[in-house]
Parts: structure tokens; C-alpha cells; sequence
């Protein structure tokens, strides 16, 4: 359903996840923001080419952009921060991320359990 969606709308376009009905379910996990850090954003990066300084942060900002979006009370645009999504909605939200970078750059990105996830220290270069 998802593949289909991103099919009609482009890449240029603007997909939003929903995110109303937050679950009782915990805060993404440190394990989630580990893949998604050490391995979604590494592969998708170094795929699309954001390999200087901060560039990294650079496509997660593209990707909250995209992704993360709703309309407050006030009817303003916010770009929702990935630390407020609980477990289930990251899930969705990581799901989102591999099938857009699938569909549209042809850069298969391994679901967790087909790869190592880097730990926290693993994610940042060791002097």
C-alpha cells in the first residue's frame, strides 16, 4: 500500500505519515535511533551522496521534511522531531524511509534484523 502511494505522489511530493492516536507504547528505542543513525541514514547518505560534515543531519532534516509533517491547532505547518515518536510510529516512519529511498533511488536499505546495528559508539568516529 505504501509502494503504491509513493508511486502516484513522486519524489518531489510531500508524503505524511499519520500521527494522531499515539500508542501507550515507550519512546522510540535506543536500538531504533541506533539502525536508524548507523545504518538508514549511513546507507541512504553515502548513496546519495551526503558524505561532508553534518550532512547526515543534513538528509534527516530532509527526511523529517518529508515524512514528519502535520498541522498544529493554530493551522501551522511543524515538522514533527523523531525524539516524540513512540516505538510503533518510528517503526512506521522507518518503513516510510526504505520504501521512498527503494522506490525512488534504487538504495535498498536492510531491515534490522538483516544487519548488525551499530551500538551508540559505534556511530561516531573513534580518534
Amino acid at each position: 500500500m505504501l509502494n503504491e502511494y509513493h508511486k502516484k505522489v513522486g519524489d518531489d511530493k510531500k508524503v505524511k505519515l499519520p500521527l494522531t492516536g499515539l500508542t501507550d507504547n515507550k519512546i522510540r528505542s535506543i536500538e531504533q535511533n541506533n539502525y536508524y543513525w548507523g545504518v538508514v541514514l549511513t546507507i541512504l547518505a553515502d548513496h546519495c551522496g551526503y558524505i561532508g560534515p553534518g550532512e547526515k543531519d543534513d538528509l534527516h532534516n530532509k527526511l523529517r521534511s518529508k515524512f514528519l509533517i502535520y498541522i498544529d491547532k493554530h493551522g501551522d505547518q511543524v515538522v514533527q522531531s523523531t525524539t516524540k515518536l513512540d516505538t510503533v510510529l518510528f517503526e512506521k516512519y522507518l518503513e516510510a524511509v526504505r520504501t521512498w529511498s527503494m522506490d525512488f533511488h534504487q538504495c535498498y536499505i536492510p531491515m534490522p534484523n538483516e544487519v548488525e546495528t551499530p551500538t551508540e559508539d559505534d556511530t561516531f568516529i573513534k580518534l
